[in-house]
């Protein structure tokens, strides 16, 4: 069905294409973005970042904790996501920091709590603007990507942050239109269908690479405050968002509980329980689908307060 209206849908959704390149910025496939935290007993040191020339450079940021520790020790936090990880639209000098989005973040926060050293490891989609990357193509890299799995064997902690990527074609580029029940309906079944096998796998094959012990953590996103504009007000609304978002949000957590990971409820922390209300203006772009700073201190937050490590 995707294939038979696409011509017409993204004619339909120009402007929605051009906030696809927000939504799909990032860095190219397999590269690693390094953010080491490193412990200090006395005042924190001036930050250094070397900023790559090409795309597959990693950019690496150096600053210090404030906890005093005797030994030195390295926490490794890989982030596996899109553009919220990617941190496109934080910064208006860069087109993406992921030092600044909530994995990074999360990852000096927590070595200023544990009094370690983190090394953040970030992985998501390139810079093209149809890079859609659904969980079963994040499976596929994963399969393939030595240097991801490398990052993943050493992990302490890690944090995926996927899903709305499936739903793009059907909600962001009007792919299926716009009328309900059909063919709305049926599009955004055939998106969602098999992401719960597909978390499934992907938590599988993380719970097989990270070592024994590691923290894994996966958020359920939420609803893009676009989404919730566009469709929020709709009498079809509960209809529409237990096809679009229910079905893979319940996925995550059957999977979570089969792997041990931990599930983030970042849904109901952005959107409140019943899914259509709107985050706090501060922590919302302009483009509607990306954060601010202020925005990713409330996800890396959320991140510490379910890894457990504080307790």
């Amino acid at each position: 069905m995707f294939e038979a209206q696409r011509a017409h849908g993204r004619m339909a959704a120009a402007l929605a294409a051009g906030l696809m390149l927000a939504a799909l910025a990032g860095c190219s496939d397999g590269s690693a973005v390094t953010t080491e935290t490193g412990a200090s007993t006395t005042s924190l040191p001036v930050t250094t970042i070397a900023v790559p020339t090409t795309t597959t450079a990693p950019v690496t940021t150096t600053t210090a904790a404030t906890t005093t520790t005797t030994e030195t020790e390295v926490w490794d936090v890989v982030a596996l996501g899109d553009s919220l990880v990617a941190g496109y639209g934080v910064r208006d000098d860069e087109a993406y920091t992921p030092e600044e989005a909530f994995p990074g973040v999360y990852a000096q926060s927590l070595g200023e709590q544990l009094g370690v050293e983190t090394a953040l490891h970030s992985y998501f989609p390139s810079q093209t603007w149809n890079d859609i990357r659904t969980v079963a193509e994040w499976n596929e890299v994963l399969a393939s990507d030595e240097q991801m799995q490398a990052d993943l064997q050493g992990a302490e902690v890690v944090i995926i942050w996927l899903g709305t990527h499936d739903l793009v074609p059907a909600l962001l580029l009007g792919d299926c239109g716009r009328a309900w029940p059909e063919p709305l309906r049926t599009c955004l079944q055939e998106a969602t269908e098999t992401m719960p096998a597909d978390f499934d796998h992907l938590l599988g094959t993380v719970e097989s690479l990270a070592p024994e012990g590691a923290i894994v953590m996966i958020g359920n996103q939420g609803v893009a405050p676009l989404w919730v504009d566009d469709w929020g007000s709709q009498p079809f609304w509960p209809e529409l968002k237990a096809v679009a978002f229910d079905g893979w949000w319940e996925g995550i957590e059957t999977a979570a509980a089969a792997h041990g990971a931990i599930v983030v409820d970042s849904a109901e922390a952005l959107n409140g329980p019943a899914g259509n209300q709107m985050p706090p203006p501060e922590f919302v772009l302009p483009d509607r689908l990306h954060m601010t700073a202020a925005g990713h201190r409330f996800l890396a937050d959320l991140l510490l307060a379910a890894d457990e490590l504080g307790d």
